[in-house]
């Protein structure tokens, strides 16, 4: 072998040793890892959550994580350095809240504080001087509280809406003020714990007679021998079928429920279905109504997270879809169906069942006579005494819209109406105007 031929051969293998280095540090990193930066821990002590990102809360996805305290007063440092740029006050919502831009495009957030640092503390005194009332939020510049890397900020507290000493954290694109999920980056929280299913739920999207009451919507799952779970009794079904599934995930030295970070569905070896939270919009929070079973909630008080989109559902979370997730069985054959959840650090758990497409011997042209409220329209009810308008994109799908009027006595100023259901969700405000009476 001549001196060239051995100087290439050495970069090859050079290059090789790099890529099985490149390679077992990624294994190294969390599950989906997209971002870089050095933060330090905002606690002194190793990290539990209590809750996570993007776990399904009414109206809203959690922005944060939520971080087990010892107690009231334990200090919090700042993850890197930057300056103060909010300083919120409320008896509400975050409470004692601290917002920190850092030179790296992101911005942290500390809610629920029970006090800040002596520095943040004397110059919020010079502006209650001016400024006397409890309630306040302030937007330092960029000069007026700079802090440093793992400086002191404040203490842990249960101010706001908090039901016990807790530290909820978040980091957060600066520009357009977008929550990432926080455990995408270097924070050490020890996680070997699997998710859990629950419950396995069926949802039939055809038309079909209130007869037709054979499919059981939801299915109890147990865990087998070889470690996956499986439903409890067979099942068979027919037309467009969605799936949704109650499940939760664990952290080590936690028992606390959490919120799961992706789902994928798959059928007869393909994946029809993909969602993951690395981040999300506020503007987008909402559609977790949506996202989960907002019916079953209600009446079970269970949480579902379907494996489908409903046509008004506009979170970016989802990935390599087909059709929505909805899928038809009517071919009269046995089909394999997987459900594979997964938390940050890629611990999984899959769900295996088959299912049977038989088609049913009840009639299937049932006609529904109320009228049909488009998702993607405005929609209005106007009778003689009351007025409603839905604006377009209020609804997550198309509905048939249902409306009664209850009898009043001469002692109430209106006549009684009921407007659809409360199972229903909607995503934005809607006008009502009713007509009095015995005024």
């Amino acid at each position: 072998m001549t001196t060239l031929h051995k100087y290439v051969s050495n970069i090859k293998k050079v290059k090789y040793l790099m890529f099985l280095i490149i390679f077992f540090l990624s294994g190294l990193n969390v599950f989906g890892q997209k971002y870089s930066a050095d933060f330090c821990s905002p606690v002194n002590y190793p990290i539990l959550l209590s809750g996570n990102f993007a776990e399904l809360r009414p109206n809203h996805f959690h922005s944060g994580i939520d971080i087990k305290v010892k107690g009231v007063g334990d200090a919090l440092n700042s993850v890197e350095k930057g300056y103060v740029s909010r300083i919120k006050i409320s008896s509400q919502g975050y409470g004692n809240a601290l917002y920190i831009t850092h030179p790296n495009g992101y911005t942290s957030v500390y809610a629920h504080m029970n006090r800040y640092s002596s520095k943040i503390t004397n110059f919020i005194n010079e502006y209650r001087k001016k400024n006397p009332d409890f309630e306040f939020t302030y937007y330092p510049d960029s000069t007026e509280l700079p802090v440093k890397k793992s400086e002191v900020i404040g203490y842990s507290g249960n101010t706001g809406r908090s039901y016990g000493a807790h530290l909820h954290f978040e980091i957060r694109e600066t520009k357009k003020d977008i929550p990432v999920n926080p455990l995408l980056f270097n924070f050490v929280v020890k996680d070997t714990r699997k998710p859990n299913f629950y419950n396995l739920k069926i949802t039939k999207f055809d038309n079909l007679s209130p007869k037709d009451t054979k499919l059981k919507n939801v299915f109890p799952l147990s865990k087998s021998s070889e470690g996956y779970y499986k439903t409890k009794q067979k099942i068979t079904l027919w037309g467009n079928i969605g799936f949704s599934v109650e499940a939760k995930d664990f952290m080590n030295g936690s028992n606390n429920r959490l919120g799961i970070f992706s789902m994928e569905l798959q059928i007869d070896g393909k994946k029809v279905y993909y969602d993951e939270f690395n981040k999300f919009s506020f503007y987008d929070s909402r559609y977790v109504n949506s996202f989960m079973d907002y019916a079953e909630k209600k009446m079970s008080g269970k949480y579902f997270q379907r494996c489908f989109i409903e046509p008004g559902n506009k979170l970016t979370i989802y990935k390599d879809c087909i059709n929505s997730g909805i899928i038809n069985f009517s071919d009269n054959k046995k089909h394999k169906v997987k459900i594979i959840i997964k938390d940050i650090k890629g611990n999984k758990s899959e769900l295996n069942f088959n299912v049977r497409s038989k088609k049913p011997k009840a009639k299937t042209d049932f006609k529904n006579n109320d009228e049909l409220f488009k998702f993607d329209v405005e929609n209005y009810l106007v009778k003689n005494n009351i007025r409603l308008i839905i604006p377009e994109f209020s609804l997550y799908k198309d509905i048939y819209f249902s409306f009664s009027k209850i009898p009043s006595s001469k002692y109430i100023y209106s006549d009684l109406y009921k407007i659809h259901k409360s199972t229903v969700p909607v995503h934005n405000y809607m006008i009502l105007s009713i007509k009095p009476k015995n005024l």
